[in-house]
């Protein structure tokens, strides 16, 4: 059944002062931890093996479980009466993911030099927006903690 998670005060003191020093597949998921996705959603945008990282998390008090939900049938699929609904509306949206993700790692260059070069490896390599989005979270956190909250 899908869980909802949230993190615990120690969970936010090591977003914010890194004291006990996550691992990085760790600090991820806990970055995307915000009492609103279920650990399904969650599977999506974290590439390890994340029932075993958000036991980790439970287990050392960074997270804790807000709610079980119980599992819904899928809404049913409709079919698209417009065509040009599926032909045009994806090149846009992929033409605007690579736009996006070029701007992105332009201002995380400008702004952090070569003390960005393995994150900004890691977004090039990100070929979809939920691949892209969690690498986007630790450039802003690293923008944040290098440059403050105001470039971040």
């Amino acid at each position: 059944m899908p869980t909802i998670y949230r993190k615990t005060e120690k969970g936010y003191d090591e977003i914010k002062t890194r004291a006990n020093r996550l691992a990085l597949r760790l600090r991820m998921a806990l970055i995307l931890i915000d009492g609103k996705a279920t650990d399904d959603d969650l599977r999506k945008k974290v590439p390890a093996d994340l029932d075993e990282i958000l036991q980790t998390l439970l287990d050392t008090n960074y997270i804790e479980v807000i709610t079980i939900l119980a599992d819904k049938p899928a809404p049913p699929v409709q079919a698209v009466d417009n065509p040009r609904e599926t032909k045009e509306t994806a090149p846009a949206t992929a033409v605007n993911f690579q736009a996006r993700r070029l701007q992105a790692l332009r201002f995380l260059n400008d702004q952090l030099g070569p003390g960005a070069e393995s994150i900004a490896l890691r977004i090039e390599k990100a070929k979809t927006w939920e691949e892209c989005q969690p690498l986007l979270l630790l450039a802003r956190q690293s923008l944040s903690l290098a440059r403050g909250e105001s470039i971040a």
